[in-house]
């Protein structure tokens, strides 16, 4: 299995995410807003959702869910995303909501797809917690960070191993600017 440890289902409502900081990010969101009762699966890597979707699907305990979402970044793009979701949706039989943010059901169901940030066509976690502190005073020196990083260090467009402890500019700059906060 590709899971790091045995698939358990232990809730009937399920959200299946792509890593750990989405697990850590939505556990304390769930603590926040005062809900108990949903289970949060790491797939482990946004590519994994194709092996572990068959294999949550066919738990013994599968049964008892009544409802689970699937919560992706969009990335480069969320229609990309979404139409990778909706055909692997499709693929098991499973309903299919009709746009990016929306649940679908069947018979014992209900199917969910949240593609992050929300209400852009691009980005991913860092980017809907970023905007949720755009006016934070502190992203001015955030920003500054961030210039003077683009400003002296080269883009992290080379691979060589030899300049592996050589300092690039992140290549991944809303994860970047999330830390740098």
């Amino acid at each position: 299995m590709l899971l790091s440890k045995p698939l358990a289902i232990i809730s009937d409502k399920v959200l299946l995410v792509e890593g750990q900081y989405e697990v850590y990010f939505f556990e304390e969101l769930h603590k926040h807003l005062g809900l108990t009762s949903i289970q949060i699966l790491n797939v482990e890597g946004k590519n994994n959702f194709a092996n572990v979707l068959p294999i949550f699907l066919k738990h013994p305990d599968f049964k008892q869910v009544a409802a689970y979402a699937i919560i992706r970044d969009a990335d480069d793009s969320r229609t990309t995303t979404f139409s990778s979701i909706k055909g692997l949706l499709q693929s098991h039989g499973q309903p299919c909501p009709r746009t990016w943010s929306d649940f679908a059901s069947a018979d014992s169901h209900k199917v969910g797809v949240f593609i992050m940030p929300g209400n852009a066509e691009v980005g991913m976690l860092e980017s809907l917690c970023l905007q949720a502190v755009a006016d934070h005073p502190i992203m001015f020196c955030v920003d500054d960070f961030m210039r003077c990083l683009r400003e002296k260090l080269p883009a992290n467009a080379v691979d060589d191993p030899k300049d592996r402890a050589r300092a690039f500019y992140p290549k991944n700059v809303d994860k970047a600017r999330v830390q740098a906060f």
